[in-house]
C-alpha cells in the first residue's frame, strides 16, 4: 500500500493469477513505478519476480531484461494462456502454445465399460472449457471476438475428437448416427455452459454482458429454425461448422461414413446462408489464431 500507491486508480487495473501478475494503466509513468517495484523485489513476501520472464509494451532505460511487444505492431498480449488486445482489451484464448504439440497427447481415452457414455461426456467437457464470462462477455469483447472464441474453441473439440476417435479405435462409419448426435449435443451443450456462466456470480459481480445468440453458435443444426423462437435458432451453429471444417480435413477417415454428408447437408440449409456470410470473418480470423496446431 505504500510503494504502490499508484494501484489506487480507476483507470488502473491489477490483476494476479498464483503467482502471475498483470498491470494495465493508461499511465505510461505508473507503469514504469510498477516495473521499478516489481523489479527490485519483495523478499519478506516472498516476492521476487524474473525479469527475463516479464513482458511490457513499452521501453524502460532502467530495465533491459524485459520482452517487449510494441503496440504498434497490432499484437495481442499474452498474460496466463489469454491474449488481450492492446487496444480495446478484448480478450481471447492463447492457442500458440499448442505451436509443434500434439493434441492426442493430452487425452485419455477409457474403453472400458460403456465407452460410449464416457466419450460424450469427455466431448462435453471440452465443450463448456472457453465458457468462462471472460471469453464470452460482448460488453469486453464484442460480438466478433466474441464468437471467434467460441469458434475456436469449437475447433479445438472437433480436433481432440478425432483424436479420441483415432485412439478408441471406434468404426466411424457403423457409428456415424451416434457421432452426429453427440456433435450436436456438444454444440447444444456449448450455448447453454456459456448461458449459465454469463448469468454466474463472477458475471453479475463485474457487470458481464452475453449476447450471443443461441443459432449462432450451434450453427446450421436447424432442422427445427422454423418452429423456434429467433433468439433460440441463432446460437445452434458455428460448431457444427467447426466440426465440418476439421473432419472434412480427414476424409481418409470420415469420407465414407454418412456423418460428413449429415453435416454438409446441414450447412447447405437455404436459410443459413445469411449467417454464412454473416460469419465468414469470424470463421477466417478464428481458424488463422489455431493456425499453430498440429492437424
Amino acid at each position: 500500500r505504500t510503494r504502490l500507491n499508484i494501484l489506487d486508480d480507476p483507470k488502473s487495473l491489477l490483476a494476479r493469477w498464483i503467482d502471475d501478475y498483470l498491470y494495465v494503466t493508461t499511465s505510461l509513468e505508473k507503469a514504469k513505478r510498477f516495473l521499478d517495484v516489481m523489479c527490485e523485489g519483495h523478499p519478506e513476501y516472498g516476492c521476487i519476480i524474473s525479469q527475463e520472464k516479464t513482458m511490457t509494451n513499452f521501453e524502460h532505460d532502467s530495465i533491459q531484461a524485459v520482452n517487449v511487444t510494441d503496440p504498434g505492431q497490432k499484437l495481442d498480449f499474452p498474460w496466463c494462456g489469454l491474449l488481450i488486445n492492446m487496444s480495446n482489451l478484448s480478450v481471447m484464448a492463447n492457442y500458440s502454445k499448442y505451436r509443434g504439440t500434439d493434441l492426442a497427447y493430452s487425452l485419455t481415452v477409457d474403453k472400458r465399460r460403456r465407452p460410449g457414455l464416457i466419450f460424450t461426456r469427455k466431448m462435453l467437457q471440452l465443450a463448456k472449457a472457453r465458457s468462462h464470462i471472460i471469453y464470452t462477455d460482448t460488453g469486453l469483447n464484442g460480438l466478433h471476438t466474441a464468437y471467434v472464441n467460441v469458434y475456436q474453441n469449437s475447433i479445438i473439440s472437433a480436433i481432440k475428437m478425432h483424436h479420441y476417435l483415432m485412439s478408441w479405435g471406434i468404426n466411424v462409419a457403423k457409428n456415424a448416427k451416434f457421432l452426429h448426435a453427440t456433435i450436436r449435443q456438444v454444440t447444444r451443450y456449448t450455448h447453454a455452459t456459456i448461458d449459465v456462466k454469463s448469468r454466474s456470480k463472477v458475471a453479475r459481480a463485474n457487470g458481464g454482458t452475453c449476447d450471443l445468440q443461441k443459432g449462432s453458435v450451434i450453427w446450421w443444426v436447424i432442422h427445427f429454425c422454423r418452429c423456434t423462437a429467433p433468439l433460440i435458432v441463432e446460437i445452434l451453429r458455428l460448431g457444427t461448422h467447426a466440426f465440418y471444417t476439421v473432419l472434412s480435413k480427414k476424409h481418409e477417415v470420415y469420407g465414407t461414413s454418412t456423418l460428413l454428408k449429415s453435416l454438409q447437408f446441414e450447412l447447405s440449409l437455404s436459410c443459413n446462408k445469411r449467417l454464412k456470410h454473416r460469419f465468414k470473418k469470424v470463421v477466417k480470423e478464428g481458424l488463422e489464431g489455431v493456425a499453430a496446431l498440429d492437424f
